[in-house]
């Protein structure tokens, strides 16, 4: 199964973005990602719990997999970590949504990056990726 990736809903905080603690699960940005027929849809709120970005944007359907969305000290974009509630995205599938995301945030931001690092928790892969025959 072929699916494609795209960019849904992309809210942040500018303010709040960059984060240099050790725990990323703390950042203040999170993401979910929704399955709509043959496409992932990502979504990113300034929040600090999941289900939060789901309420925000009022997403029905299937969520499977989340993360956290942040700044390094390094000025590079990260997308990783997972979500309690909804498991990891694997790594392959992060780095296609980061593709969308880092032109985004510029345009509608005007925020750039030194790069992107992708970096979601393995043994957190949500089961939908699993039964996809994904490992991370």
């Amino acid at each position: 199964m072929v699916l494609e990736c795209k960019l849904g809903n992309l809210k942040v905080d500018k303010e709040t973005l960059e984060f240099t603690g050790e725990d990323s699960y703390q950042a203040f940005h999170k993401f979910v990602t929704q399955s709509c027929e043959n496409s992932i849809i990502i979504h990113v709120a300034p929040v600090t719990r999941h289900i939060d970005v789901v309420n925000k944007f009022r997403l029905t359907g299937i969520i499977v997999g989340g993360g956290s969305l942040y700044a390094n000290i390094s000025g590079q974009l990260v997308i990783g970590d997972f979500s309690g509630n909804y498991g990891a995205i694997p790594k392959e599938i992060a780095g296609k949504f980061g593709n969308l995301i880092l032109p985004a945030l510029q345009k509608q931001y005007g925020l750039t990056f030194s790069g992107l690092i992708v970096n979601p928790l393995a043994e957190q892969l949500s089961g939908f990726w699993k039964d996809l025959g994904y490992r991370i």
